[in-house]
């Protein structure tokens, strides 16, 4: 077996591993890591893995960093605080050739945090995989991970499913929604789709335009400028697009969407403080929706659908919100899941004892 380094190969090298290995998400192609390694203060491992024979096993996303976690500070394969997805491995051959192949990812894997010193590794497992421009669900070894030795962390995860008829897809938007989206469209408010197909001048200007509402939105500066240039440059090689909605020819919301191989997803946005009594999200996303099923995409991610229950999670009145509002677009559940595995006793006992204690508190309240 040899690994490759993500950085020993451009973009389009490790990329062409991508689609070759099949199974991938957005998350594994190579801008998507960049973005995160420019975003945050995490190393970034990331490699191939081939075989003797020079054949792709493995597309692995992983980074490293120092980390929080339930008031203890530990290396973590986190970037941001969030996992890396699970590696991507061949489908090929027997299942005992698959359980190999299976066995020696998470091997050299296991072996690579030893040496880095690593408390605590967590991958993500999306519910949908994509092979090159055609996206399927797939819920094949979901849980094979747990042969490694991981315990597992189930979520929801909504998913729009854009073969459907734009009918179809409104039929099944929740009539609060509906209300809101002929509203904003009493209101006057119109969609700007900013992709690709846009001037270098225009995109440069918009995009300013939505750090600027970001900055103001967060109240302070959360990123490096590196990982928004990242994000713009998105925009001009086609995985990202910037959808801004304008009441009287005023901004009064941004949405930064990303789409890979078939799948797309909101990934980032901001309000005019101003104009948020006008609901301006609303038509927002359902434009994304609609624009991303005329570009023959086939799948729209809303994201996790959260909610209580786990040990390992608890979740915020905010985050519930946000579950509460993205589910009345529809979509279907599938599932979501983190896989965790600690490599430090010591970690683990002082992790759960805390983990358990609070659920305790909260679910028993």
């Amino acid at each position: 077996m040899r690994c490759i380094n993500m950085r020993d190969l451009d973009h389009k090298a490790w990329d062409d591993y991508c689609v070759a290995i099949g199974g991938v998400a957005p998350r594994h192609f190579y801008h998507f890591l960049d973005y995160l390694e420019k975003s945050y203060n995490a190393v970034n491992l990331s490699f191939i893995l081939e075989d003797d024979q020079g054949k792709t096993v493995a597309v692995c996303p992983l980074f490293i960093e120092q980390t929080s976690l339930e008031g203890v500070t530990c290396l973590s394969t986190t970037c941001g605080g969030d996992p890396a997805q699970l590696p991507a491995i061949r489908h090929c051959g027997t299942p005992s050739m698959r359980r190999r192949d299976v066995k020696a990812v998470f091997d050299i894997i296991h072996a690579l945090c030893a040496e880095k010193n690593v408390g605590r590794i967590i991958f993500r497992r999306g519910s949908v995989g994509s092979l090159s421009s055609c996206c399927t669900y797939s819920q094949s070894g979901i849980f094979e991970a747990l042969n490694a030795g991981y315990q597992p962390i189930c979520f929801n995860s909504l998913q729009i499913d854009l073969s459907k008829s734009e009918d179809q897809l409104l039929e099944e938007v929740s009539k609060y929604h509906r209300k809101h989206l002929k509203k904003a469209e009493k209101l006057g408010q119109v969609i700007e789709v900013v992709d690709q197909a846009c001037s270098d001048e225009l995109i440069h200007r918009a995009f300013s335009d939505y750090q600027s509402a970001h900055f103001a939105a967060a109240g302070r500066m959360t990123r490096p400028q590196d990982s928004f240039d990242a994000m713009r440059g998105l925009i001009r090689n086609g995985n990202g697009a910037l959808f801004i909605n304008k009441m009287n020819n005023t901004p009064i919301s941004y949405l930064f969407c990303g789409a890979w191989a078939g799948l797309a997803f909101g990934w980032s946005q901001a309000n005019i403080e101003a104009y948020e009594e006008f609901s301006p999200r609303h038509l927002l996303e359902w434009q994304a929706i609609l624009y991303y099923r005329a570009q023959g995409c086939r799948y729209y991610e809303l994201g996790s659908r959260f909610s209580n229950g786990q040990i390992a999670q608890w979740c915020d009145d905010k985050l519930l919100n946000i579950s509460f509002f993205k589910e009345r677009y529809g979509g279907d559940l599938l599932p979501e899941v983190y896989f965790e595995r600690f490599l430090d006793r010591q970690l683990f006992q002082r992790v759960w004892s805390v983990r358990l204690e609070k659920f305790a508190d909260r679910f028993f309240a």
